[in-house]
């Protein structure tokens, strides 16, 4: 019987501390302002290399009422010091920089922090060029430019043979006019 109490105690208190692990813990870095009642806060992935966001959960915290967007990849959770809750089991596509917003009473400033995730994350590995035959030629240029010339030329040329055409059409009327004035 004591086997089995025992077996009871561990197997409650590894589920627990199963339960504690398995959120990976994003801080929200807003400049939160003293004595502020904030109606909710907001998590966005920042998609790499632009601000474009993608919403991830909303969370109003006058009624406590947590909603993930439609895309949102993981059950995100929203923990009660505003940091964003991630599902313990991550992927390269969790890496990178989040944003929190907070919603403010009327009177106040919507406050906004990035905060950037990288454990477990693989760094892109940056190396200087320093060959000039690694660098792109010169030759690029040159064939941008050229099709810019050549796509103006094209232009003036349709624009020349427009001209023309107007013209003859208006000599065309003005003969047609004479002919049946007499």
């Amino acid at each position: 019987m004591l086997h089995i109490i025992f077996l009871m105690f561990h197997l409650v208190y590894f589920s627990m501390s199963n339960e504690e692990q398995r959120w990976i813990k994003i801080p929200c870095h807003a400049n939160i302002e003293e004595g502020v009642k904030y109606r909710r806060i907001t998590w966005y992935k920042v998609a790499a290399g632009s601000d474009v966001l993608d919403g991830l959960v909303l969370k109003d915290l006058l009624k406590n009422i947590t909603t993930l967007f439609k895309f949102a990849h993981h059950s995100y959770e929203v923990g009660e010091d505003n940091s964003l809750l991630v599902p313990g089991v991550t992927a390269e596509e969790d890496c990178g920089v989040y944003r929190c917003t907070l919603w403010p009473p009327l009177g106040h400033y919507i406050q906004e922090g990035n905060t950037e995730y990288s454990a477990d994350c693989i760094k892109p590995q940056v190396q200087a060029v320093s060959s000039k035959e690694d660098t792109p030629s010169a030759n690029h240029q040159f064939i941008i430019v050229g099709c810019v010339l050549s796509l103006m030329a094209c232009c003036a040329v349709f624009m020349f043979l427009n001209l023309k055409m107007i013209k003859k059409n208006n000599i065309m009327k003005k003969l047609v006019q004479t002919d049946e004035s007499i």
